[in-house]
């Protein structure tokens, strides 16, 4: 189980460095998916929604409006 978000599959504006990785993550299921599904081995990537975490509110310091405006329907989510 991989963890990724919506920015696995979409660029928002503001969110590069954590976009860079999610893009990644994304990669990463997509490419061992066939190499462990032949073994057995199911592969997932969850991508979760907003999760109101400390990061967060270190992110939301820096978002540039038009990130406000695409986030603005997102319900956060605690962790738990």
């Amino acid at each position: 189980m991989l963890v990724g978000s919506v920015c696995s599959f979409m660029c928002i504006p503001g969110l590069g460095c954590y976009q860079a990785s999610k893009y990644a993550t994304r990669a990463l299921a997509d490419s061992i998916k066939p190499e462990l599904e032949a073994r057995g081995v199911r592969v997932h990537l969850f991508t979760p929604g907003t999760i109101d975490t400390p990061g967060l509110i270190v992110e939301n310091k820096m978002k540039p409006p038009v990130t406000w405006e695409i986030e603005s329907t997102s319900t956060k989510v605690t962790p738990d």
